[in-house]
Parts: structure tokens; C-alpha cells; sequence
């Protein structure tokens, strides 16, 4: 199958912003700045530098780099579950199948998603919660991003 990683860091930047101005607006302003560290890894090592205008310890009170280590996560496990479920559709399919997992206002009628079941719903929340745990959010800001991420995801229940 041919994704373009681009596509999926679409994905990726696009929820994590919608997150980031639900649940911590203050940062929007700085998103783009942080977003940049945190993909590039930079964020994790802790190596003083002054990129883009401020240290890279100064992110440690941001909330950023937690959302979009949490958005990867769950957009990495659905990427993986959708394409092995779909291994027969066009990638065309497939592109606009995830890009609408992540947005409930997606218009395409004609994109059919998968259902979840309440485990695999259960299942989504938890990763989406150990994932902003491992990048550094605490129980009460890791609840609040997994939530915030499952309900601005357009995901059917059976």
C-alpha cells in the first residue's frame, strides 16, 4: 500500500491541535513551535537547546508534546488495525477511512467506517491514555486528553 507519511502527519497535527484548543487553549499561539519539537524528537532528550526561540525544557510545562505523543500512538494502532482489516481496498479508500476516524464533521457519506466494538473502544481509550501518561501527563490530564481525543473521533459503536 502506498500512505504517504505526509497524510498521516496531517492527521496527526490536525487532531492534536483540536485537542490542544480544548483542553489547554493557551497554547495555540505556540502550537506550531512545539508541534515542530515534539515530532523531531527533541522534546524527550531534555538537550537545552534553544530551538525556534526557547529551550526545549521550557516544553515540559506545555501540554503539547503529551497530546501529540498520545495522537501518534492511537493514529499509529487504528492505521495498523484499519489497513490489515482493509488489505483489500484502494489506498484512496483507506486514506479517506482514517482521515474521517478523526473527524466527526467528515461529510463523505460514501466512506463507510469500521464498527467498534465497546472492548476495542475500551481498548483505544486505554492506549490513548498510557500514551499521554508516557509522555509525561499526570491520571487527571491524561483522562481529560484521551477523552477529549475519543470524543472528537468519529467512531462507531456496535
Amino acid at each position: 500500500m502506498n500512505y504517504d507519511q505526509k497524510d498521516f502527519d496531517d492527521v496527526i497535527r490536525e487532531t492534536s491541535f483540536d485537542i490542544i484548543r480544548e483542553i489547554s487553549p493557551d497554547e495555540t499561539g505556540m502550537f506550531d513551535e512545539a508541534y515542530k519539537i515534539s515530532i523531531s524528537g527533541n522534546a524527550a532528550k531534555g538537550n537545552g537547546d534553544n530551538m525556534l526561540g526557547f529551550g526545549v525544557d521550557a516544553l515540559s510545562y506545555l501540554t503539547t508534546p503529551a497530546v501529540v505523543g498520545m495522537v501518534s500512538s492511537v493514529a499509529g494502532f487504528l492505521f495498523s488495525e484499519l489497513v490489515k482489516s482493509l488489505k483489500d481496498e484502494s489506498t484512496v479508500i483507506i486514506k479517506a477511512k482514517i482521515k474521517k476516524l478523526f473527524k466527526k464533521d467528515r461529510a463523505d457519506e460514501k466512506v463507510s467506517l469500521p464498527v467498534f466494538t465497546k472492548e476495542q473502544f475500551a481498548s483505544l481509550k486505554q492506549i490513548a491514555f498510557d500514551s499521554a501518561k508516557k509522555n509525561g501527563a499526570d491520571d487527571a490530564l491524561a483522562e481529560k486528553m484521551s477523552l477529549t481525543l475519543i470524543g472528537t473521533m468519529n467512531l462507531p459503536q456496535i
